[in-house]
């Protein structure tokens, strides 16, 4: 039997980071290593072939980044995504403690989950990603400090991905659908 399919390579979504302020860079991470991105194969168990480009470990200044991972199977094949990484200094301040002030209660979550918001900032979005980067739900809260619980029950078992916007800032949390 030949292998002829490539591995399908899961991104995280594009995202903005803050490099810490003037003359400092950001430290781009391993996305696998940290296991916001992953891959699978149809016949090679577990991948272990990974690359990035810019590779984990380089520094990048304000910019826009175009982040491509792949994955290489035990019959040559390649498989990649890209997403884009905006550095920018300006953006820090309201994304950590925004990102810090989302709780998701409970979670694991069997049915139904709520957004706990102790930042004060209003949300206006929240999006529910699968592992594949498909957007599986789109909540618009329309900048709401407090909403109604975000029912799940019809997704499967499994991890999934939020992303959660407000106005001058955005959080990425794990869901985890029991």
């Amino acid at each position: 039997v030949s292998d002829t399919e490539a591995p399908v390579v899961i991104c995280p979504p594009s995202q903005s980071v803050d490099h810490g302020g003037p003359r400092k860079k950001k430290k781009i991470p391993d996305y696998f290593g940290i296991g916001t991105a992953s891959a699978n194969d149809n016949c090679t168990n577990p991948l272990t072939i990974f690359t990035q480009n810019p590779a984990p470990g380089t520094m990048l200044s304000d910019g826009v980044y175009t982040i491509t991972l792949t994955a290489e199977d035990a019959s040559a094949n390649v498989g990649n995504c890209n997403f884009q990484l905006t550095v920018d200094s300006t953006l820090g301040i309201n994304d950590v403690s925004f990102s810090n002030g989302i709780t998701l209660i409970p979670n694991p979550v069997n049915h139904t989950f709520s957004l706990v918001n102790k930042s004060h900032l209003p949300i206006d979005e929240v999006v529910i990603y699968d592992l594949h980067g498909r957007i599986l739900d789109r909540f618009d809260f329309k900048g709401a400090r407090q909403m109604e619980p975000i029912d799940v029950s019809l997704l499967s078992s499994g991890l999934y991905i939020l992303y959660i916007q407000a106005e001058n800032a955005s959080a990425v949390k794990q869901l985890i659908k029991k």
